[in-house]
């Protein structure tokens, strides 16, 4: 009993000696980290620098939330860490979403040589397409071979040429015109944005490709050489049809294949008269259109266009017939001079400056008359079809989008057609915050800054197409209809609360919201919007033509 007791003494002690122990060595769990809140933007600032040198230094300080990375210059950047945080800069590709912003070079084809069909056919074979693709994009570009973007209503690669890099069938083409057996020799500029690196190199390849074209005498049939112009320049040269062959793109304004045939391929041709018929025999294509129209066969239909009238017997037979009869209205349809004297390239008529009545026609049904969407489908597929066939616009390539962000800056969200808006977008409340360099102004949680190139020609949304100055546009401004995040399918309402169409489709209606104003920034007012001042917008930019 005393040895059980003695022994029981022991364990009382040790368990006392370690509880002190325990007491001496504990230290109490530091508090829980803050959890970082999600800070909505309040202001926006945009700092303008074409040369990348200054936009990475601007971007690793966190000076910038976002900026423009060339594809080239990623593996600078990505993955770059913010000292003392958990955040870092990410560049993430997105290859599974719909992306319609394309890369072309457009030729201009109201001057010699590209009026001449086969040396633009031996330009598209003499372009290094895949280098583009891997060297300059990093494989961020898909391959594009015709006005419409993959995943857009209308496009096909039924009937496509699938051009690649082919020096050999480009000199076939070239050897068949009149200027190889005339031994000429063309001296073109080609032209691109400055602070553009991506085009720069784009420019700098296709001055060594497509130089190696020669003359019958063995001579270059072309002496390129480049020039990177600011970017009002650029869209005044571009205008007014002032340059050879000018590097260019597109982002869509709304997901409809007009906003690609239009802009980039319609040749200003007015019409008096234009009808559509779909019928099942060659015999009954002769009761719509006069002889020698063109035929198109795409997958499902043979596309027959030409002037109003009787007489074509297409030869081609095995589908049905979608025929498109046109009156082409002399007196209004402006010449190319007229067009190129008031700057209305890249608006009222393609930047190409070119032609081509068949393809207007089909352009102007496809956008005013065709509502069946199999018919309009097949339009479509011919617009395509012909541009790819005939390219006054050097087809380069589709893009992958990717992502831009430090990782303080989150709620992205991704459309095709739309910017992301900034006022959705937030940052984490523990950010740092850093000197922007201007005046007073900082990079904080509630400030996004965007670093990136270029220079709005004009503010004025009537008169400005290009991308910087519509996004300005629609952070801004405010829409008739708009898309919400991700959705492209069905519109939301913005100012226009309720819309209506007639059954003939000749008129639209819209009921706007009651409690619009614009700000007067520099009164520092605001003042009411109302129907008149929408209609007012429309007539202004009807009024410019673009």
């Amino acid at each position: 009993m005393e040895k059980k007791t003695t022994i029981i003494g022991i364990i009382v002690v040790l368990i006392i000696v370690i509880a002190a122990l325990g007491l001496l060595l504990y230290k109490p769990a530091p508090p829980p980290k803050p959890v970082a809140e999600k800070t909505f933007h309040e202001r926006v600032i945009i700092l303008i620098n074409n040369e990348w040198a200054t936009r990475k230094q601007l971007f690793i300080t966190g000076t910038a939330d976002a900026v423009y990375v060339p594809a080239e210059n990623i593996p600078e950047v990505n993955g770059t860490e913010f000292a003392g945080t958990p955040y870092k800069i990410e560049i993430e590709p997105l290859y599974d979403v719909a992306e319609y912003t394309i890369l072309f070079v457009t030729l201009n084809c109201y001057k010699e040589p590209f009026n001449i069909t086969k040396i633009r056919q031996a330009l598209a074979w003499a372009t290094p397409y895949e280098a583009i693709y891997e060297t300059v994009y990093r494989g961020f570009m898909r391959p594009y071979w015709g006005v419409l973007p993959y995943g857009m209503p209308g496009w096909t690669d039924y009937g496509i040429n699938k051009y690649t890099l082919n020096l050999t069938k480009a000199q076939e083409l070239i050897a068949q015109t009149d200027a190889y057996e005339q031994n000429k020799t063309y001296h073109i500029e080609i032209m691109y944005n400055l602070g553009n690196q991506a085009r720069a190199s784009i420019a700098t390849l296709l001055q060594n490709s497509w130089g190696r074209l020669t003359n019958k005498a063995g001579d270059p049939m072309f002496v390129i050489s480049v020039a990177a112009y600011n970017w009002p320049t650029v869209l005044a040269k571009g205008e007014t049809g002032d340059y050879d062959a000018w590097i260019i793109g597109w982002a869509p304004d709304y997901v409809d294949p007009d906003n690609y045939a239009g802009p980039m391929y319609y040749g200003a041709t007015e019409f008096s008269y234009i009808a559509y018929h779909t019928v099942e025999t060659a015999a009954d294509v002769a009761k719509y259109v006069k002889p020698g129209a063109e035929v198109i066969e795409t997958e499902d239909y043979f596309v027959v266009v030409g002037e109003n009238g009787t007489g074509f017997t297409p030869t081609q037979t095995g589908k049905p017939y979608v025929v498109v009869s046109y009156v082409v209205n002399e007196t209004a349809t402006p010449t190319i001079e007229e067009l190129m004297e008031e700057g209305l390239g890249f608006a009222y008529i393609n930047p190409a400056f070119y032609r081509d009545v068949a393809a207007d026609a089909l352009i102007i049904a496809g956008r005013a008359y065709v509502f069946d969407p199999a018919i309009r489908e097949a339009i479509y597929n011919a617009i395509h079809i012909i541009s790819n066939r005939d390219v006054p616009i050097m087809w380069i390539g589709q893009y992958v989008p990717y992502r831009t962000r430090w990782t303080w800056v989150d709620g992205y969200y991704y459309h095709p057609v739309l910017p992301v808006r900034w006022d959705l977008l937030y940052e984490y409340s523990d950010a740092p915050e850093t000197d922007v360099g201007i005046g007073t102004y900082k990079n904080n949680p509630s400030t996004y800054v965007l670093s990136t190139i270029g220079w709005p020609r004009s503010f004025d949304p009537a008169a400005s197409y290009e991308s910087f100055g519509w996004n300005i546009f629609y952070q801004t401004g405010g829409h008739l209809l708009t898309y919400w995040k991700e959705e492209t399918a069905r519109f939301v309402p913005d100012i226009g609360v309720a819309w209506a169409y007639s059954l003939d489709k000749e008129w639209l209606y819209f009921v706007i919201r009651g409690d619009v104003v614009a700000y007067d920034q520099w009164s520092d007012t605001t003042y009411p919007i109302d129907a008149s001042d929408v209609l007012f917008t429309l007539w202004r930019i009807n009024r410019l033509s673009h």
